[in-house]
């Protein structure tokens, strides 16, 4: 009896905390997402993190997460996070998926294997977010040899067999982010101003929050046209 209540209260404890740091989190503060929104959907939950590991940079500068910008005059595409720094801008896929992944990055596919061998298709991201930062560079005005791409895969699965060969182009699981990130800042120059991370932060601040209407837009692009 006593250890069951022991349980509880510990449960309650632990959510509490939970509930505390993720509302005083720079996530929240740029989604408006609620907890329990975050909590429920693996995709948000995943962002989260991601924002989190980022947020322990200690170097400057700015943040975008959920962007909606136009791929053209009938489409709008979702980014999920976007990182500006003087070293570039960092445009981020969250994939938070589990089992082993196998993929390579000319192929139109990559493959996701579950446990019993469930094999299930889906859409190159390395593809999905060359999109994405072709309609970034569109939008901003800005050459796309400043952005980089980094696809970031959840720690519930393996990346087996994954086979990149472009520069600026990165895909890893959460838990190296902090050193990819840190390698590829140390080999790179400073190409953007305070200034310049600012206003670009500025020119994507109208393509966040959304409305529902453009989130469940039948022409919101999810790369299977490409």
């Amino acid at each position: 009896m006593y250890l069951l209540i022991f349980l509880a209260v510990a449960m309650i404890f632990v959510y509490l905390v939970n509930r505390y740091e993720y509302h005083n989190s720079n996530y929240k503060d740029l989604t408006g997402n609620t907890y329990n929104e975050v909590m429920n959907d693996k995709g948000k939950y995943g962002e989260f993190l991601t924002v989190e590991e980022l947020e322990r940079f200690d170097i400057e500068h700015r943040m975008a997460v959920n962007v909606y910008i136009p791929k053209n005059d009938h489409e709008t595409t979702e980014i999920d996070v976007i990182y500006i720094c003087p070293y570039g801008i960092f445009v981020i896929e969250s994939k938070n998926y589990s089992g082993w992944i196998y993929g390579d990055e000319s192929h139109r596919y990559w493959t996701q294997v579950y446990s019993g061998n469930k094999k299930e298709k889906f859409y190159n991201p390395v593809f999905q977010n060359k999109t994405h930062i072709k309609s970034l560079a569109k939008v901003l005005n800005i050459h796309e040899n400043k952005m980089k791409s980094l696809i970031v895969f959840s720690q519930r699965c393996t990346l087996k067999v994954v086979t990149i060969k472009s520069n600026d182009v990165y895909v890893f699981n959460r838990k190296d982010l902090a050193k990819i990130l840190k390698t590829v800042i140390k080999n790179s120059p400073e190409i953007l101003s305070k200034d310049e991370i600012q206003e670009i932060y500025s020119k994507l601040k109208k393509y966040t929050n959304a409305s529902e209407k453009i989130k469940n837009d039948e022409n919101l692009y999810f790369g299977e046209k490409d």
